[in-house]
């Protein structure tokens, strides 16, 4: 439904409706629902409110959102478009996770379906990436990870092949968008993988390494200079295709960068069937990040890098083919968080987390300026227009723009004087 859509803003409305669902399960009586079900399915429906919460939150910062169910169709409420603060907006969002981890049932009936764990994992998350304003969230994020960790998860032994059909629900694997290699397109036949396609130049001819040939577009892309931030030996580079050849015989590769391809291949879910509609499935969660935020907030909780800090990192490091992390990169906390953020890009790229974890560490302009030589003005999207209008309409002052306070000290360190 949102594919024409020309913004997100709309979505402000699915938490009016989530809203209005929790209100009525809690609501029913015992003699229409089993008290087991309507917390399970209460569960549920917080954790979705919670996951467009999150979303839209690092789509434009804060947003309006109607959050008690007797008040979904309250005229009052629903014409007033401002934002909430910061530290209200992430209690909400704390709040629907923390009940979730606490009330959903702990394995799923059918695979995809959420469980506590997804929850734990969810909520470790945003405690992760709001713990520097709110008081005591780095340790409840220390505690989902002691929750999470009972040896349920481990790393999948390789890197390329853990994305692969033939590994669908490995030990890897929290949660992710179950996909099927019968997909066409068609809804009912499933979901499918999507990101190939994305990826892959049209005039890609067909290969050994790309039977099917070109995608749609090239949306996604790697920049050669993040490229060439992999170590040597990293084996997670094997999943990036730096040439190819065209349809009309070329050999394609840094020479044509801005010309005909945008930058190297995101090759992680790799062409395994004769069609565009690929069905491996679409990592949510994984033990490998897990462990990563488990370093980052133990190392923000104390202020200090610790033993099982670096261990835990350096086993991430283990499975690309790495030595731990040199002392240079170990002997402060500075270092050592930001070797952090560089393992992280590493491991996660085209998994949807890097703008959210770059500007936790405060480093989205910096890091927009070093690789692609433009400072954003802004962290988020600005809200539509059409906002503003009805808002004025209404008589109620929103701000279209939004940023966290430490921004001005990122942009201002990406374009120094």
């Amino acid at each position: 439904n949102d594919y024409n859509c020309v913004n997100h803003f709309s979505k402000c409305q699915q938490i009016t409706r989530y809203t209005e669902i929790i209100g009525t399960l809690e609501k029913a009586s015992e003699e229409h629902i089993r008290p087991e079900v309507k917390r399970q399915l209460v569960a549920e429906a917080r954790l979705c409110r919670a996951n467009m919460l999150y979303f839209l939150l690092h789509v434009y910062g804060p947003v309006a959102v109607v959050m008690d169910p007797e008040k979904v169709t309250d005229s009052n409420t629903l014409s007033d478009l401002r934002r909430p603060s910061l530290d209200q907006y992430c209690q909400w969002i704390y709040d629907d996770m923390l009940y979730a981890a606490e009330n959903l049932s702990e394995t799923a009936p059918d695979p995809g379906r959420w469980t506590r764990d997804y929850a734990r994992f969810c909520l470790m998350k945003h405690c992760l990436n709001e713990g520097y304003h709110k008081d005591g969230w780095y340790q409840k994020g220390l505690d989902m990870y002691a929750e999470l960790n009972t040896g349920k998860y481990d790393l999948f032994p390789d890197y390329a092949e853990m994305f692969k059909n033939a590994n669908k629900g490995n030990c890897e694997y929290i949660m992710a968008v179950l996909c099927t290699e019968e997909a066409d397109g068609n809804p009912r036949r499933g979901n499918f993988n999507p990101m190939l396609m994305w990826s892959l130049p049209s005039e890609l001819a067909p290969s050994a390494t790309f039977p099917v040939g070109g995608g749609w577009f090239q949306a996604n892309s790697i920049d050669v200079k993040w490229y060439k931030t992999f170590e040597s030996a990293d084996e997670r580079r094997s999943v990036i295709v730096t040439s190819y050849k065209a349809k009309d015989g070329t050999n394609v590769g840094d020479a044509h960068i801005g010309i005909r391809w945008n930058g190297y291949i995101v090759n992680k879910w790799p062409q395994e069937t004769q069609t565009q509609f690929q069905g491996q499935d679409i990592p949510l969660a994984r033990w490998a990040d897990v462990l990563l935020m488990f370093a980052e907030l133990d190392t923000r909780k104390n202020n200090a890098v610790s033993p099982e800090a670096v261990a835990a990192v350096d086993k991430v490091r283990d499975r690309a083919g790495l030595e731990g992390l040199p002392a240079a990169k170990t002997a402060s906390v500075e270092a050592f968080l930001d070797a952090i953020l560089m393992e992280r890009g590493h491991e996660f790229f085209f998994e949807g987390f890097r703008k959210i974890d770059l500007i936790r560490h405060n480093r989205f302009a910096q890091e927009m300026h070093r690789y692609k030589s433009v400072t954003p003005p802004l962290q988020y999207i600005p809200l539509p227009n059409f906002v503003l209008q009805m808002s004025e309409l209404y008589g109620v002052d929103v701000e279209q723009t939004y940023e966290r306070p430490e921004y001005s000290q990122d942009r201002n360190l990406a374009n120094p004087i």
